[in-house]
């Protein structure tokens, strides 16, 4: 497994959540009339915690995962999250001599 194939299922996951948030934030922002514009970035904050919150423990799983280089979890994640369409996002992890180990320290 490559760093960029960790940095792949994280970029997959992390996109999917912001999926989620943007189109539940926007069922709800239509529900509730009048806010003035510190309301609206109250939910919204709320919303954006929720999902870091929700994704935090996937998160660490699959960078322990990577650091174990147990593929196997890794490519689990890919199909929960990724449905046959390419990620193309590149992370710091991804550049040359960055390893797994130091990307996950840098998620602390």
């Amino acid at each position: 497994m490559t760093p960029a194939e960790a940095v792949r299922a994280l970029a997959a996951i992390h996109d999917h959540g912001e999926q989620i948030r943007q189109q539940e934030l926007e069922i709800a922002l239509q529900k509730i009339d009048d806010l003035d514009d510190d309301q609206r970035a109250t939910v919204e904050a709320l919303a954006d915690r929720m999902v870091e919150q929700v994704l935090e423990a996937p998160t660490r799983s699959l960078l322990t995962a990577a650091v174990e280089n147990d593929e196997e979890t890794v490519a689990t994640a890919l199909s929960l999250f990724v449905d046959g369409e390419s990620v193309e996002r590149e992370a710091d992890c991804s550049s040359p001599g960055k390893s797994i180990p130091e990307f996950a320290r840098a998620q602390d």
